[in-house]
C-alpha cells in the first residue's frame, strides 16, 4: 500500500530508508493549452486524451497534468457547448518534469 507519510526513529548515528511507492515511469507531462488566438484555456475546462478514458482538468495559466502519454497525442477540450482539439509529441525525461507547449487548441 502506498503511503504519504511514515514515522521513523533512526538509532544514534544511523539512517533509515523509507519506501513510499512513488511511480516515476507514468509518461506524464504538464501541457500548457491555449485557444487558437493564444489565450489560455479557462480554468476548470475538462479534456480527454487520445479518445480514451484518461481525462484531465485545465488549471491556471492553461496548465494541465496529463498522464499516460504516447509519442504522438491528441487532446479534446470542452469549451462550453464547443470543443477544441490539439496534437503534440511527447518524449519522457528521467531527470525533469516534462513541460509541453503552449499548444494551440483549435
Amino acid at each position: 500500500m502506498e503511503k504519504t507519510r511514515e514515522l521513523v526513529s533512526p538509532a544514534d548515528r544511523s539512517g533509515v530508508l523509507v519506501h513510499f511507492g512513488v511511480k516515476t515511469n507514468v509518461n506524464a507531462a504538464i501541457v500548457v493549452v491555449t485557444d487558437a488566438d493564444g489565450k489560455m484555456i479557462p480554468v476548470g475546462s475538462k479534456g480527454r486524451l487520445n479518445d480514451g478514458t484518461e481525462s484531465f482538468i485545465v488549471g491556471y495559466d492553461g496548465r494541465t497534468y496529463v498522464k499516460d502519454l504516447q509519442a504522438k497525442n491528441r487532446i479534446v477540450v470542452a469549451l462550453g457547448s464547443n470543443t477544441c482539439q490539439a496534437e503534440f509529441p511527447f518524449a519522457p525525461s528521467s531527470e525533469d518534469q516534462v513541460v509541453i507547449g503552449p499548444v494551440a487548441c483549435r
